[in-house]
């Protein structure tokens, strides 16, 4: 009961610091991503590239700064390094996801800096997963089938997000970590880390 009541007033206290108005936003950012994807029995696929998103917030109140996040946006990622144990040469995603999450903002006091701790849910469309192999010279689809060297792979997962937002009047930074609860194919997991640079208006 006593933590219930603290986290009650340490919620009051940010509400006092945080925005005069609890308005809605729109944001729009450039992401830059790594994905990490983990087959069984073989070395880890780590890409990396960039991607565009728009996010809404929603006010959820009037006296508490809590919001309700939801837009869309794709990440394309890719690598060229060479491994010849694992005779692949090159990898390359990309996909689109819509995030819905719940944000906290607080004021940094005596600045106009705003923290943005947030979580929530993200659903995810694989739109390319191929690589290039080594022996023989050819490229494997991962959505085919394993007989034609692909991984079965999903074409939609869903998971868990996790971050934080820095807000400077207009401009945003923002750092996100993305697990997915459902596997990219039957014997590979993916995680997400997101860094963003963008515009709140």
């Amino acid at each position: 009961m006593k933590l219930l009541k603290l986290l009650f007033l340490a919620l009051m206290l940010g509400s006092t610091c945080a925005y005069a108005q609890n308005e809605d936003y729109n944001r729009i950012s450039a992401n830059f991503a790594s994905v990490k994807l983990k087959p069984e029995n073989i070395d880890a696929i780590k890409t990396k590239g960039a991607g565009l998103e728009y996010v809404h917030g929603l006010s959820l109140s009037d006296n508490i700064p809590i919001y309700f996040e939801f837009g869309g946006g794709f990440d394309i990622t890719a690598n060229s390094d060479t491994k010849p144990e694992q005779n692949r040469k090159s990898t390359r995603f990309a996909s689109v996801y819509v995030p819905l999450n719940g944000v906290y903002k607080f004021n940094v006091p005596d600045t106009r800096v705003f923290l943005s701790p947030y979580a929530g849910l993200n659903f995810k469309v694989n739109l390319v997963g191929k690589q290039q192999l080594l022996i023989p010279d050819k490229k494997i689809n991962f959505f085919d089938s394993k007989e034609d060297l692909g991984l079965d792979a999903h074409r939609l997962q869903f998971g868990l997000n996790l971050g934080l937002g820095v807000d400077l009047r207009y401009f945003f930074l923002g750092y996100r970590f993305n697990a997915d609860f459902t596997k990219y194919a039957d014997e590979a997991k993916t995680r997400t880390h997101l860094l963003s640079i963008g515009v709140t208006f």
